[in-house]
């Protein structure tokens, strides 16, 4: 520090000084400029390090085809297993059967029979199985 007049000491600012009080403020989103700054960075290292590295970028590629996939197959699962929820719900207020066999929900619903046995034994918690015919199921109430 250097000292001004009557003794008042004054820093001595450098040609470029953050300003600290803008980056560490929190906005409405809660989002700081800093930590944009900082996962910018962070974005830019590792973009540069998979153009420039072939086996990061394959192993990259296919994490990223297999996350595809997953969620694919999790969406599918999903809209089969709700269809199927559905049938064994409507069958149960409109019909007097207890249990539906696995070829009444494949042929109401349009779901290949072994994928609705997986799908029924999968979801155990929801969907029981008969313990007398091993291919008939009903909701959990």
């Amino acid at each position: 520090m250097r000292e001004r007049r009557a003794g008042i000491r004054e820093p001595v600012v450098a040609a470029y000084t953050p300003v600290t009080p803008l980056l560490q403020a929190e906005p409405r989103g809660g989002v700081t400029l800093n930590s944009v700054v900082m996962w910018h960075r962070y974005m830019s290292a590792f973009f540069d390090l998979i153009s420039n590295n072939k086996l990061i970028s394959s192993l990259t590629a296919a994490a990223i085809l297999g996350l595809i996939a997953w969620i694919w197959r999790w969406r599918k699962d999903r809209r089969d297993v709700n269809a199927i929820y559905d049938f064994l719900g409507t069958s149960k207020s409109q019909t007097e059967f207890t249990f539906r066999s696995t070829e009444a929900i494949a042929s109401h619903t349009g779901i290949d029979e072994g994928r609705v046995a997986l799908l029924c034994a999968h979801h155990r918690k929801r969907i029981q199985r008969n313990e007398k015919e091993k291919q008939s199921w009903r909701l959990v109430e």
